[in-house]
This record gives structure tokens, C-alpha cells and sequence, in this order.
């Protein structure tokens, strides 16, 4: 009977000691581009199959934050919200939206590096900045280079 006291005593500890630690964080908000608009039909501005290698960017911006800037107090520190991310690195999700729009633009269409695939020029591009930039605490803007 005194063992089932300590092992009931016990338990009661164990189970309150659970209710006086903080409650789990909460998941973090993921976000992409959203869906693609739509484009008016155009002609086609280039007929030939166009290469578009995947958008190249800084090692900074390889995993999914989501990065802020507050230059009106230190613009040169990026700074990543604690509870938002990117569903994917910034690149990756700007190199798809990139190829959708220059199919849309070509007549021979988009090819990536891996597809084997013939092709009559390239465009390569570089992120160098995605954040958002507070000009004030009140004030900001996207930053895209």
C-alpha cells in the first residue's frame, strides 16, 4: 500500500511539473508567391528555346527566412522573423516564378540545365538582396536586387 502512495505521489508531481513549463511555440507562418496570375495572350517577343539556369543568390539567403532590414537603426544587419518563413529558399521559389513568365514571353519555350535540351540563348540572373527594408518603425518596402 506505501509503494502505491509514492508511485501515486509521483505521478501528481510529474503531471503538475508538466503544466508549470511554457506551452510549445507555435508553428511558423510559411508563405510562397502566391498563385500565378494570369498574363494576357501575347506574341511571342523571342522564338527560340531560351536556358534559364536556377536564380543564383548569396549563402545568406539559402535557408527560408523570411529577412528584414531596419535601416533607419542598422541596415547592414538582415535580421529573420522569428515565426514566418518561405516555403523554400527565396531563389528556388523566384527561379520558378522567373521560368513561368519567360515561357510565357517565348515561342520556343523554357529549359532548365538538366533537361538536354537545345537552346539559342541564356539568362542568368543573381539575387543580391530579398528583404524588407523599414525606412522607419512605421514604413517599409520590399527590396529586390
Amino acid at each position: 500500500m506505501r509503494a502505491t502512495s509514492v508511485l501515486a505521489a509521483l505521478a501528481i508531481a510529474a503531471l503538475a511539473a508538466c503544466s508549470v513549463l511554457p506551452p510549445p511555440p507555435a508553428p511558423a507562418a510559411e508563405f510562397d508567391f502566391g498563385p500565378v496570375r494570369s498574363l494576357a495572350p501575347t506574341a511571342p517577343r523571342l522564338q527560340q528555346t531560351l536556358l534559364v539556369p536556377d536564380v543564383g543568390a548569396p549563402g545568406w539567403m539559402d535557408s527560408g527566412h523570411l529577412v528584414y532590414r531596419l535601416a533607419y537603426r542598422d541596415a547592414s544587419s538582415p535580421r529573420a522573423y522569428a515565426n514566418s518563413r518561405w516555403v523554400m529558399p527565396p531563389a528556388a521559389l523566384y527561379t520558378g516564378r522567373l521560368r513561368e513568365r519567360v515561357a510565357a514571353a517565348t515561342g520556343g519555350g523554357v529549359v532548365a540545365p538538366g533537361d538536354n535540351a537545345r537552346y539559342g540563348a541564356a539568362l542568368r540572373v543573381d539575387l543580391l538582396e530579398f528583404s524588407q527594408v523599414f525606412d522607419a518603425a512605421d514604413a517599409s518596402r520590399a527590396l529586390v536586387q
